[in-house]
């Protein structure tokens, strides 16, 4: 199934405008740089259907295609966050992940002009790709529609990482960036624990 993410419905292409439009080519290829990305960061591996056991819930993913600002095509797989079941899939007390608030940020931002600082800003690619699953956290997918042809029939895919729109994205993605920032040196805020210094 292919969606549109609301907010980015100039330059957004419906379903049957990909599949069978002019820039079918382009949106392929969008979809092959998506599938690179998770054989690059590990996100799944292989296995038969008859290795998953019988009471485990298969789920299925969904596709958000849109054409960027910039003029490139994005391909994003994301996991059907609703069908994941509390206690199979996930641990329901722990989803959420902090937030930085609109005051650390504006504070930051007349600290570093009253201190001329310069800043940079960064884009961690495939951020939720990053994240790991606890070890009872056993999920696994149906092939995605486009990939069909690169695995066998009888497959399915365990999720090793985390996907777009699974439950415990953010929070897998958030741990990990608290231990990148640990190994780098930087302390935690009391005041806010999406401020490190």
């Amino acid at each position: 199934m292919l969606v549109l993410e609301p907010e980015l419905e100039v330059g957004s292409q419906k379903s049957d405008e990909i599949q069978g439009g002019d820039e079918r080519d382009k949106w392929a290829k969008a979809v092959e740089e998506e599938h690179q990305r998770m054989l690059k960061y590990k996100v799944w591996k292989r296995v038969r259907r008859e290795e998953v056991p019988k009471d485990a819930t298969i789920i299925i993913s969904t596709w958000v295609m849109k054409k960027k600002s910039n003029g490139a095509y994005r391909a994003r797989l994301n996991g059907r966050d609703y069908e994941q079941i509390d206690g199979e899939h996930y641990d329901g007390t722990s989803i959420a992940s902090p937030v930085t608030n609109d005051a650390t940020i504006r504070i930051t931002i007349v600290l570093m002009l009253l201190a001329t600082w310069s800043a940079q800003i960064f884009d961690v690619e495939g951020a939720f790709l990053h994240g790991n699953l606890d070890d009872d956290e056993k999920i696994y997918m149906e092939i995605p529609e486009g990939f069909q042809d690169k695995y066998c029939v009888n497959c399915v895919l365990l999720l090793l990482r985390t996907l777009y729109c699974l439950k415990q994205a953010a929070m897998a993605f958030w741990k990990q960036l608290l231990a990148a920032m640990r190994r780098m040196g930087f302390e935690r805020s009391k005041a806010d624990p999406c401020l490190y210094y």
